[in-house]
């Protein structure tokens, strides 16, 4: 399904306030700082890390820079070839892709080079980078999320957005409506049509 809410600030505890604190399920997102919290098992995006890579090339054209990105490259290109049936198998191999970024990273930690910045959230988030690898299932990009966002954001620069706080809750649930039939294949006609016959008769006022 698909959750829209606009709670008007980017604060940390938006991310928990929707999942709750024991949310069980895999969390793939981008790298804003709101998802470093305990989440459960978490999927880091590799299309915006990669994005960030592309930029630092552009940058910096540097062998050593262009040496490393395709080696970070590479190794992300193994990770998504590498399947496995056995669970066990995957989660050892999910160990040794974390630990090749790791040797990756490391040694330009205390460096001033222009790839020192991003191997820092390497080493940060080594442990979210290779979800996907253990879980055949977990995308290792948030493409999805970004799909799904995208024609809002559109209507919102055409429109301006609402004018209510109103007007912002039922944007929200008629966006979170519309999107989950998207997701399901189901006609939004239809489903609606449904949903207003299945939902209860509110009474009507008699007129004073």
């Amino acid at each position: 399904m698909a959750l829209f809410t606009y709670p008007q600030t980017r604060a940390g505890h938006v991310v928990t306030d929707v999942l709750g604190l024991d949310y069980q399920g895999i969390v793939v997102s981008d790298f804003y700082g709101g998802y470093n919290r305990p989440l459960g098992l978490h999927q880091r995006c590799w299309v915006h890390l990669m994005r960030d890579v592309h930029d630092l090339t552009e940058k910096f054209p540097l062998p050593g820079v262009l040496a490393w990105a395709k080696q970070l490259r590479s190794l992300y290109d193994r990770a998504k070839a590498f399947s496995h049936p056995a669970k066990r198998v995957r989660a050892k191999a999910r160990v040794r892709f974390q630990e090749a970024v790791v040797a990756l990273a490391s040694p330009f930690l205390t460096t001033n080079l222009p790839q020192t910045t991003l191997c820092k959230r390497l080493l940060q988030f080594e442990s979210e980078l290779f979800t996907f690898v253990e879980y055949p299932d977990v995308p290792s990009e948030n493409n999805a999320a970004e799909r799904v966002i995208r024609s809002r954001v559109i209507a919102r620069k055409i429109s301006g957005g609402t004018r209510s706080p109103v007007g912002s809750q039922t944007m929200t649930v008629l966006s979170s409506l519309f999107a989950t039939w998207q997701l399901r294949g189901e006609e939004s006609l239809a489903a609606c049509q449904e949903m207003l016959r299945e939902s209860p008769r509110q009474p009507v006022a008699t007129p004073a």
